[in-house]
This record gives C-alpha cells, sequence and structure tokens, in this order.
C-alpha cells in the first residue's frame, strides 16, 4: 500500500528538514517554501492527504493560503505550525478551517499523534460520507413535516428517559442534527469531558475550543456562521448557522438554546444521580463483605464449639467409667448408668448433628453474599 502524502508548507528550510526528518519514514513528504507555491502543489499530479502549515510566512500567511486551498477541496486536512497557541490563534485557524494545530518547538510524538489522528478521521469521514447525505435528506423531510419546534419538544422528551450521560449527549447532537447544524457537543462533570459530533469524528481544535468554554461565562458567542451555546456543565459549537437568513437563524438560535439550558438541567441531575448510585453500590459492597466476614467469624465459633462439646463427653464418659470402680456399684448399676450416659450423649451428638445442618446453611448464604459482592 502507498504512503500517504504530506504537503510541508513552512518559508523556514529549517523547519522543513525537522519535520522532513520526523515524517520521512511514515509518510511520501512534498515541501513547498511559500504559500503560492504549496497551493500549486496541492493541485499537481501527486495531491497530498494531508497539509502541515505555517501560520507566519510572506507575502500569503498560513490562513490565506489555507482558504485558498479549501477552495480547491474542501476535504482536505490542514494541520497549522506555529509558535503562538493563543486563543484568539486558535480561533483564526478554526475560522479558516483548520482541524488542529501543533505549537513549535515541535514534539515529535504530538505530531506523530496528531497526523495519525487527522488521516484516520479523513477515512472515517470518507467513509461515513454516504450514511450522512442519506441522514441530511431524512432529516430535511422530517424539518418540513414536523416544524422547527417539534425537534426541542423530541429532544425534551427523551431528556426525560436518559439515565446516563451518553444518552444524553447522543440525544442533545441528534437534536442540532435534525436543524442540519454541523455541531460538537461538550457535557462536563465532575468524571470529566465527553464531545459527541453531528459530521463524525470531532477535530483536536474542536476538542479543545469547548475545554476552553468551560471558564468563560457568555451564553451565546458569534462570528460569522459559527456559534457557541455555552452553560456551566455544556457547551455546543455550530458550524454552519444560516446568518443569509436572519428570521431562520433567530429561531435556529432560541430552539436550540432552549435544548442546551435542558440539557445543562439534565446533566447536572444524572451526574448527581450517577455519583449516588456508586457510592450506594459502594455502602452495598462494603456492607456485604462485612456481613460475610461476620458469617465466618460465626461458623468458626461453631466448629470450635463443636470440637470442644465432643471433646468434655469424651472426657466426662471417661471419667464416669473410671468413677465406677470406687463407687462399689455393682455390675447391674454400671451397666443401667453406662445406658442412661449413652443415651445422653447420643442425644447431644444429635445435637451437634443438627447444629451441623446450620453450619451448612451459614456457609451457603456466606457464599451468596460473596456473589452478591461481586456483582454489585
Amino acid at each position: 500500500m502507498s504512503k500517504k502524502r504530506i504537503l510541508i508548507v513552512d518559508d523556514s528550510a529549517n523547519e522543513i528538514r525537522i519535520l522532513m526528518e520526523l515524517l520521512k519514514d511514515d509518510y511520501a513528504i512534498l515541501a513547498a517554501n511559500s504559500g503560492e507555491k504549496g497551493i500549486a502543489l496541492a493541485q499537481g499530479e501527486n495531491k497530498p492527504d494531508l497539509v502541515l502549515m505555517d501560520v507566519t510566512m510572506e507575502p500569503m500567511n498560513g490562513y490565506e493560503a489555507c482558504t485558498e486551498l479549501l477552495k480547491l477541496n474542501s476535504d482536505l486536512p490542514v494541520i497549522f505550525v506555529s509558535a503562538n497557541d493563543s486563543t484568539e490563534e486558535i480561533l483564526k485557524g478554526f475560522d479558516v478551517g483548520g482541524i488542529d494545530y501543533i505549537t513549535k518547538p515541535i514534539s515529535p510524538e504530538i505530531l506523530s499523534t496528531k497526523v495519525k489522528v487527522a488521516l484516520e478521521q479523513v477515512e472515517m469521514n470518507r467513509t461515513l460520507s454516504a450514511e450522512k447525505d442519506q441522514a441530511s435528506g431524512l432529516v430535511m423531510s422530517a424539518l418540513q413535516s414536523a416544524g422547527n419546534l417539534s425537534v426541542v419538544l423530541g429532544f425534551l422528551r427523551k431528556g426525560l428517559k436518559v439515565t446516563n450521560v451518553d444518552e444524553l449527549g447522543q440525544a442533545l447532537a441528534l437534536g442540532f442534527k435534525s436543524y442540519n447544524l454541523q455541531s460538537c457537543v461538550q457535557l462536563r462533570n465532575e468524571q470529566g469531558s465527553k464531545t459527541y459530533s453531528t459530521h463524525g469524528a470531532a477535530s483536536a481544535l474542536e476538542d479543545e475550543l469547548l475545554n476552553r468554554m468551560s471558564a468563560i461565562d457568555e451564553r451565546i458567542i458569534e462570528q460569522g456562521k459559527r456559534m457557541i451555546l455555552n452553560y456551566e456543565s455544556v457547551s455546543v459549537l455550530v458550524r454552519n448557522m444560516p446568518v443569509e437568513d436572519e428570521v431562520r437563524c433567530g429561531e435556529l438560535r432560541d430552539h436550540t438554546l432552549m435544548m442546551v439550558e435542558d440539557a445543562h438541567s439534565l446533566n447536572l441531575k444524572v451526574s448527581k444521580e450517577q455519583q449516588l448510585s456508586t457510592n450506594r453500590n459502594s455502602m452495598i459492597r462494603q456492607a456485604l463483605e462485612q456481613s460475610r466476614e461476620v458469617l465466618v467469624e460465626i461458623e468458626t465459633i461453631q466448629k470450635q464449639h463443636k470440637s470442644r462439646n465432643i471433646k468434655v463427653m469424651d472426657e466426662l464418659f471417661a471419667d464416669i467409667q473410671v468413677s465406677f470402680f470406687s463407687m462399689g456399684l455393682t455390675e447391674d448399676q454400671e451397666e443401667q448408668l453406662t445406658s442412661i450416659i449413652q443415651e445422653k450423649l447420643a442425644k447431644a451428638m444429635e445435637l451437634e448433628d443438627e447444629a451441623q445442618q446450620l453450619d451448612d446453611m451459614l456457609r451457603g448464604l456466606t457464599e451468596q453474599l460473596d456473589m452478591l459482592a461481586k456483582n454489585s
């Protein structure tokens, strides 16, 4: 199988050399020392599968070059390479269509991982392309027949039934997909964050941007076709708001904000219930383990008690037989006393057998507690 081709666009020969050394074993490398040459190479016979784009170049910077490249091939993944990792720079890269951002000096491990993930994501998106087209047609049909508000009502109904964070994230992403909005949904709780996307896997850049929203108080952030809806535990990034239709854009803003607000409340509720369930299971396991330990101790005491009783009875019978010699009893009297003692000892042994049944019951109960503790 032929190697994937990577186009490196950087006006620094040294930076190109560094990237080539890191990638040449796994990929076929194309290189250009300006944005214009990079665009020309991307249109050649050996079209690249991914572009590593330097940001600071003259006369055409990386953002401008990326814009022109994506006009020619909107599916071409572009990863920006820059020494500046500010949120403003990341937003610029996102606005022009970049899928990720690598900061200089370059870490070989981070470079390798991000390139691999980006190429895998492209393949995944290609595989899902036919399904997405079919789903878009179904979504548009549903919108025309049910209306915009029905999507909100549908989400609210589903929200009453969700039992975990995954169900909630998928339901919210589906709500945005029903509006034909390309979106990324991130839910956050004490265990961390999880991102759900309506258009294949979320890019690393989208995930990073949503993570940063957790520290921002604004509910709605809009810039061009991009809109971010933001609550403490939920953030949604929309890529394709229909800004050319002011009325529809306003309706979508209102309806989607309702869903995000409800999702925030549901996320807090579900997360709290999951934590309570975890604590409850932990307490149950602890109680079962303590009960098991008590039963084991009881069983041990029972065995010790039985052993002592048998020993005492044996000693008693032996002592009585020895005493017969000093009591001056006739042979008939000795036989009579011996018969009485043996009868009582036999009854005592019967009681010990009944105690054995109790031991068996305790052992069975201990085994059941073990199974419950493992499954709780």
